[in-house]
């Protein structure tokens, strides 16, 4: 790529241990969106490696700080087991390839001594799979000079827990102003290997934690909400779940619940009460017969903190004699 008229640009402190991730330093050229680019076209291409690999073996692209760009071999193509590939399909169906972009810790220095490069890119096993079925992933550090260029149009963006403190703090609101229509965002946290999704909100940063889809995922954010708010939530076997916006008037929790991916009439609200029910420790209960229990579940509630909240899950009729379950903190 030709590289006239560069620019450099430093980066955060570097820390004496060059594998901790930091922001390095970075160079600019005159037309960051043609890198990016250029990189995506090469993935496509033939589904050939850089190397040009007659098997057709999959690659990730890494673009390095000094804004070249790497290679790295995704397995052999048929070299896996179903039971392994059959996951990352129900992950990222492979139709239509998405475009990855990825912000992970780059440095050419320690990626050069990384013989593995999972410590610089602890989840590029991943990535690699993620290629290996046919996505285009794209690589690089998140410098400001580079971040729009580098989720411009992209389908997914995956941003490793261990660069989020050096880029930009506006860096969800530029992301979901670029990448495409429905694009998805994720963090992937070093400590528990745990892919955390991001939604959208109306603060300045543009992005807060948010849930995975599924009932599940409803059943801690309604606990969540009413650990907060208090008041209480009713349940009725069969029907539609209570919308989390109604059960507080908070604008940052509003502004939570309006990131949340649920859609409430596609949720089992029977599903919803056997969770609750499990976590009140609470058995099989007579339908004729009002029943209450008390029970506590640890949640993170303000500030992030995380500590034990007390519920009260009790069954009841509603005024049609369907039976009907109230969640509500104590």
């Amino acid at each position: 790529m030709e590289q006239e008229h560069v620019k450099s640009f430093e980066g955060s402190p570097k820390p004496s241990d060059i594998f901790e991730p930091h922001m390095p330093g970075v160079t600019l050229l005159p037309d960051m969106d043609a890198l990016f680019r250029s990189a995506r076209e090469q993935l496509r291409g033939d589904g050939a490696s850089a190397e040009g690999d007659e098997g057709g073996q999959r690659v990730v692209a890494i673009v390095t700080p000094d804004r070249q760009i790497t290679f790295e071999l995704s397995p052999p193509r048929g070299s896996l087991p179903d039971e392994k590939v059959e996951p990352m399909r129900q992950l990222l169906p492979p139709e239509p390839p998405l475009d990855i972009s990825v912000v992970s810790y780059t440095l050419t220095e320690a990626l050069a001594q990384d013989k593995t490069r999972t410590t610089c890119i602890p989840f590029l096993g991943h990535l690699a799979g993620f290629g290996y079925i046919g996505h285009n992933v794209v690589v690089f550090e998140g410098h400001p000079t580079a971040f729009e260029s580098g989720v411009r149009d992209s389908d997914l963006l995956i941003v490793d827990s261990g660069m989020l403190p050096f880029i930009q703090s506006d860096w969800g609101a530029v992301a979901f102003r670029v990448m495409r229509p429905g694009a998805r965002i994720f963090v992937h946290s070093r400590e528990t290997f745990n892919m955390l999704p991001v939604a959208r909100s109306g603060k300045p940063q543009g992005w807060q934690y948010s849930e995975q889809d599924g009932e599940a995922s409803y059943t801690n954010s309604l606990l969540t909400t009413l650990a907060k708010a208090g008041g209480a939530a009713h349940i009725t076997p069969g029907r539609p779940l209570p919308d989390l916006a109604g059960l507080t008037e908070d604008p940052d929790e509003l502004d939570w619940i309006a990131g949340l991916p649920f859609e409430y009439d596609q949720l089992d609200a029977d599903l919803v009460i056997e969770m609750l029910k499990h976590v009140a420790g609470w058995g099989w209960v007579q339908n004729t017969v009002t029943k209450s229990k008390s029970f506590r579940t640890r949640l993170v509630v303000e500030g992030g903190e995380s500590r034990y909240v007390w519920f009260v899950l009790s069954l009841s009729k509603d005024a049609e004699g369907r039976r009907r379950f109230t969640v509500e903190r104590s």
